[in-house]
């Protein structure tokens, strides 16, 4: 049976208590697996491997003036890359108007068409504040600059926005000597949820988290699991049939668990986690 283009949760779970025997599953025994069994999976399978390159997340946080920390997202588990991106004071302004997927740059600025293709744009205040996209192609005569995606929330004339010119990787804080630019976030620490970047700010600075997230956090109807579920749908198959098997005391039980040892084995193995940043507790 071919794996449906959008999985759900319930579904997956319903499908493999099938077959796991279980040929007559009810919408109660399936949301008792949801609760319970089901969570076991996901942990195991975290547990087995906290970092997966079909979960790496991005986000885009904003650091502002003298403000030295920020909050993680719910899901965070262990940072990446932040990456830091700032611009000369040409490049920092605030729009004339925006669309769905274009924006409008200041009158002042002078770019030469297509001088900013690929550059990443930053909303730093105002209106859409907090999003980012990456510029197509850019014209001197209209000041308009096309996007590569469409806004969530568009910007209009009380945008301010930043044209990333430079970017850098801030340093881990006690790992190695940080970059010198003053006035600029060098260095990072987490302690719990909270990231503190030093020397505080100048300006208004957005850096771009990369993480993976803990797979036991994540909404299991979002984008990120929904992808990740049909990418890994035979692990979490066998993880859940196990689980019905051990609910309903199945004679099948142990050889079904030796498989599913050997598979999140196999997956850690595939998934490995040398490189990846602890956060302090």
């Amino acid at each position: 049976m071919a794996i449906p283009s959008t999985p759900t949760w319930t579904a997956t779970i319903s499908a493999s208590m099938l077959t796991a025997g279980r040929l007559n599953v009810s919408f109660a025994e399936v949301s008792n697996m949801a609760a319970r069994g089901a969570q076991d999976v996901k942990t195991e399978l975290w547990e087995a491997s906290r970092y997966d390159v079909l979960l790496t997340t991005e986000t885009v946080v904003l650091v502002t003036t003298g403000t030295s920390a920020f909050t993680v997202p719910p899901d965070f588990d262990h940072e990446q890359a932040l990456v830091v991106y700032f611009a000369g004071e040409g490049l920092r302004d605030r729009a004339q108007a925006g669309n769905n997927q274009a924006i409008t740059l200041a009158s002042a600025d002078g770019a030469a068409d297509a001088a900013y293709n690929g550059y990443y744009l930053f909303l730093v205040a105002g209106t859409g504040s907090g999003q980012y996209n990456q510029i197509t192609f850019n014209t001197n005569a209209t000041k308009v600059a096309s996007l590569t995606h469409a806004w969530i929330t568009n910007p209009d004339s009380t945008t301010d926005y930043l044209i990333g010119q430079f970017s850098y990787e801030l340093t881990r804080a006690g790992d190695r000597v940080a970059p010198t630019v003053p006035t600029i976030p060098k260095l990072y620490r987490i302690s719990g949820y909270t990231v503190s970047v030093w020397p505080p700010p100048d300006h208004i600075y957005p850096i771009v988290l990369t993480y993976s997230p803990n797979l036991t956090m994540l909404d299991e109807t979002g984008t990120p699991f929904v992808k990740w579920l049909k990418e890994r749908m035979s692990l979490i198959k066998q993880g859940i049939r196990v689980q019905t098997m051990l609910l309903f005391d199945d004679d099948r039980y142990p050889q079904q668990l030796q498989i599913w040892e050997q598979m999140k084995q196999r997956y850690g193995a595939q998934n490995p986690t040398y490189g990846q940043v602890e956060r302090h507790r």
